[in-house]
């Protein structure tokens, strides 16, 4: 079956990267959509319940807890917006994604941004590795 697929469709697309996940997308859905009207059911994700309470939004009841993950959403995504439009770290990220030869033609070191990046991931690594061995090392005392 999935050398039909590949011969029927995705081979009709190879080459454009985008074109080959939108094809390979849609046939995984139309799959699953189809298994689902013949009856399969799989499992179900219900969200931990973090808040007991329900408002109701024009008469439609609404769980909280789903309104404060939209709310904590919204207030990450801001803050993601102002620090690639108002630090000089984000506006150097996004003329580099844009145009990297021109950002550098205008100061941006390139390097500082990177190695920035690479600073914070390493950190990053360095807390989980030690937040790890912290872990199992409560289990060997």
């Amino acid at each position: 079956m999935g050398w039909l697929i590949y011969q029927l469709t995705v081979i009709r697309v190879r080459g454009m990267p985008t074109s080959e996940i939108i094809v390979t997308f849609a046939i995984s859905l139309a799959i699953l959509e189809f298994l689902r009207w013949r009856g399969l059911r799989g499992a179900t994700y219900v969200l931990p319940v973090f808040h007991l309470s329900t408002i109701h939004i024009y008469g439609v009841p609404v769980d909280a807890q789903r309104i404060i993950a939209v709310v904590i959403t919204a207030v990450i995504v801001l803050a993601l917006w102002l620090f690639t439009h108002y630090t000089k770290v984000g506006l150097g990220l996004r003329a580099i994604a844009q145009n990297e030869r021109a950002a550098l033609l205008q100061g941006l070191l390139r390097e500082v941004i990177v190695y920035g990046i690479k600073s914070l991931l390493v950190r990053r690594c360095y807390l989980n590795r030690f937040l790890v061995e912290n872990y199992f090392s409560l289990f060997l005392i």
